[in-house]
């Protein structure tokens, strides 16, 4: 009778969560059934079930509307325990089981974190080029040490930011492949460009130069070429990442 009287509960409860448009059931992993069961069973703590769970919610295997959860933190309802062991045990369905989960995360009893990204997918990828404090490294113009850098923290001789005419200008922008880490100043990859097209003697000025920088990722090379470079008025910007 008690067997009945769950079954029905979890009828009732399932009839009304079924509704909720932002889950569905597609492909999800046979070892999360096992959890299942394994949870229903005492096997695992409650703790590995909801981490597999958050599992299928960053997949996108369920799909819920994270912003419009509460705030509610309370522990998983016995219901849903009981609805885990039947679905391992194929008593129920897996639109039934992933209906009951979507439910969980919506009224906020089982938290899944996302980061700013995931928050606002709509926004602006180059509104986040507009706050300088990530970048870390910065090359300081020294003239002392081996790797000679120019006033302008490029490892390249000097140069004026007004362009002189007849003057063709090309930067390479990349980490420390461009940079040339642990290779003297004339063996680094603009400096060899800059020699190739030296002995071309062409009737134009063409100018090389080193702005590759240790360490370098995507975003900080867009913001130095948006920031400065620019400034420079270069008429190629060649981006070299990579071994």
């Amino acid at each position: 009778m008690k067997i009945t009287v769950s079954l029905v509960y979890a009828v009732i409860v399932l009839s009304g969560i079924i509704l909720i448009p932002n889950a569905f059931a597609e492909n999800v992993p046979d070892w999360v059934k096992n959890t299942a069961g394994w949870w229903a069973t005492d096997a695992i703590s409650e703790t590995e079930f909801v981490n597999a769970i958050e599992y299928l919610v960053k997949e996108n295997i369920i799909q819920v509307n994270v912003s419009q959860t509460s705030e509610t933190s309370q522990g998983v309802p016995d219901w849903v325990k009981n609805t885990a062991g039947w679905w391992a045990e194929d008593a129920i369905s897996e639109t039934e089981f992933v209906n009951a989960v979507a439910y969980l995360v919506k009224v906020g009893i089982i938290i899944i974190e996302t980061n700013e990204n995931e928050k606002h997918p709509n926004q602006n990828p180059m509104e986040l080029l507009n706050d300088l404090s990530f970048l870390k490294h910065i090359v300081i113009p020294d003239n002392q040490s081996k790797h000679f850098i120019n006033s302008d923290g490029f490892r390249s001789p000097e140069i004026s930011e007004n362009k002189p005419s007849n003057t063709f200008r090309v930067f390479i922008v990349g980490g420390s492949t461009t940079y040339g880490a642990g290779v003297n100043d004339a063996n680094t990859i603009p400096s060899l460009l800059q020699k190739k097209i030296d002995e071309k003697n062409y009737a134009q000025t063409i100018e090389v130069i080193n702005a590759g920088f240790q360490g370098a990722r995507s975003i900080e090379e867009v913001k130095l070429v948006k920031e400065k470079l620019l400034d420079f008025a270069p008429d190629i910007i060649i981006v070299y990442d990579g071994y």
